[in-house]
């Protein structure tokens, strides 16, 4: 079984690559990069190869109108300096060519991250696994992230520290910079963003108010994870634990858009994998084919009334979810543990009802 999978992985790696740079190139002949968030990412890169600062705006401007880069309200680079000192590699190629390059390795890195995820089921079929690399693939997010050039979460906080170390060689106060590009973008997009923040400020429309309600959401979901993770004392596995995390961190983040919801691939994959478990991998599919379909009915929304904050029940719905099963989950171990207590294991205890 374990060889089948190794195989049906090298396969799906051969089939898939050639296709994703196919999509990379199409992609890189209808879309510009420079209008793309990809063009900001690449402009501080090749900002920081010529040695300018990425934080002030005259600069900022000067070489953006040289390069044609799309412009940003903020008219400065938004984003933490490491990112730009990461950006600096594909500065070195042309700004299309880098784009198209990001693109194919946005898609291998998230494939390989699926068979990574997907490892911790190596009981799962070869259809299981077909399922999730489509839904994933097919997730708007996803496609989201792709299309913009976007730099994926996976790994981004890994090495955060020395980011930040390599960053202050570069600029000793680029932490100072960006807290005061942060505090801007934040009531700049306050009211737009699929988190709940946005949609208290769509619900209140009073920005102090607005504030007050959205920090009370946000300490009421903080105290939600907290008493799930007490109440579960059997210590779930980091795979199991990042799957309530991460869709309650997306919703009280004070800054996200819906290609950050990408994350929410490791929570639907365990999702994925517990349903297939528990309830066949039909229901399964039925589960992926309802998130997906979630997802482009919300763009369909967000065209209608002219933002995005509704996508925020994308994170909403897959919290929900995963709240349920790892608190289903708790109650199969309390009755686990009591029938063992009683010298009957749940499985006896399945086994004779179908005999009754």
């Amino acid at each position: 079984m374990e060889r089948g999978l190794k195989q049906q992985t090298v396969i799906n790696f051969l089939v898939l690559c050639p296709i994703f740079l196919i999509f990379s190139l199409l992609l890189s002949k209808w879309w510009q990069g420079r209008s793309m968030d990809f063009g900001v990412y690449w402009q501080a890169g090749h900002m920081i190869l010529s040695g300018q600062n990425v934080y002030d705006s005259t600069q900022w401007e000067a070489v953006r109108q040289v390069e044609g880069i799309v412009d940003y309200p903020a008219h400065l680079f938004p984003y933490p300096l490491p990112l730009a000192m990461l950006f600096s590699l594909p500065a070195l190629l042309p700004v299309q060519t880098a784009y198209a390059l990001w693109m194919f390795l946005a898609q291998v890195a998230v494939l390989l991250s699926i068979i990574i995820l997907l490892s911790f089921y190596p009981a799962r079929s070869g259809y299981l696994e077909l399922l999730a690399i489509a839904g994933i693939f097919f997730f708007r997010p996803m496609f989201s992230i792709v299309n913009s050039g976007q730099i994926l979460g996976w790994g981004m906080t890994g090495g955060g520290l020395i980011l930040v170390l390599v960053g202050a060689l570069v600029n000793p106060q680029w932490v100072v910079d960006y807290i005061s590009v942060s505090d801007n973008s934040f009531h700049r997009f306050l009211g737009l963003q699929p988190t709940l923040w946005g949609v208290v400020a769509k619900i209140v429309k009073i920005d102090n108010l607005t504030l007050t309600v959205g920090f009370i959401c946000m300490v009421l979901i903080a105290a939600i994870e907290a008493y799930l993770f007490w109440k579960n004392r059997s210590k779930p596995e980091p795979f199991e634990a990042f799957t309530t995390i991460v869709p309650a961190a997306l919703l009280i983040a004070p800054y996200s858009w819906n290609y950050d919801q990408v994350l929410l691939a490791v929570p639907i994959l365990f999702l994925l994998i517990s349903i297939s478990i528990r309830n066949g991998t039909a229901w399964a599919a039925v589960f992926m084919f309802g998130i997906v379909a979630l997802a482009f009915f919300l763009v369909v929304i967000a065209y209608g009334v002219g933002h995005d904050v509704w996508s925020y029940l994308n994170a909403f719905v897959i919290w929900v979810v995963s709240f349920y099963f790892m608190s289903k989950r708790d109650l199969l171990q309390a009755l686990e543990t009591r029938n063992l207590e009683h010298g009957i294991s749940v499985t006896t205890a399945k086994e004779s009802r179908v005999v009754k």
